[in-house]
């Protein structure tokens, strides 16, 4: 009797690019994770949505776009081998028509947690890591936004995190009302 063992296939964010490019997933809806294609990891639901709409309208209407860019569910290149798809980016201004914008390019990612907060902890340690400057994550559970700054990449952690159940964040002239995420 014999026994096969399916071998993995290491995929760099090239050769996903190559096989997006050419269909190879067809309409399948996935994403390079950590040299791994594979499928979302959770659907997002109407709280989920509603906070993404509203983080999306006030950034690209309170931001300078002669400066930043938002990009909402779209992947960035953290690294060689992972494109995370955060709920919003606020990257440099400038076209991404060759590439996603890569840790040098990103000034705050956000994630929208509903059902999927111990995925988006674990992101939090891989923005840390590549020193994503600032990261918010919005607990729609909980009904809070933890702000997490400084990263310290060889620890895979932020040094400050604040947690906001209410008021206001900004960032560069936009301001936000946290009540108004949930």
């Amino acid at each position: 009797m014999s026994t096969s063992v399916a071998e993995r296939y290491h995929w760099t964010r090239e050769t996903y690019g190559h096989a997006v490019e050419a269909g190879v997933f067809g309409s399948a809806d996935v994403q390079l994770r950590h040299g791994e294609v594979v499928s979302r990891v959770s659907p997002r639901g109407p709280r989920h949505a509603w906070a993404v709409q509203v983080l999306n309208v006030a950034f690209v209407d309170g931001l300078d776009r002669s400066r930043f860019a938002v990009r909402s569910q779209d992947p960035i290149a953290r690294t060689d081998d992972d494109e995370p798809e955060p709920d919003l980016a606020v990257v440099t201004a400038r076209r991404y028509a060759e590439d996603h914008p890569g840790p040098g390019d990103i000034h705050l990612l956000i994630e929208v947690s509903d059902s999927s907060y111990r995925d988006d902890q674990r992101k939090l340690r891989e923005y840390a890591e590549v020193a994503v400057p600032q990261v918010w994550l919005v607990d729609v559970a909980r009904r809070q936004v933890e702000v997490h700054t400084s990263p310290d990449p060889a620890a895979r952690g932020y040094r400050d995190v604040a947690v906001h159940p209410d008021g206001d964040l900004t960032f560069d002239g936009v301001r936000l009302a946290v009540t108004d995420l949930f």
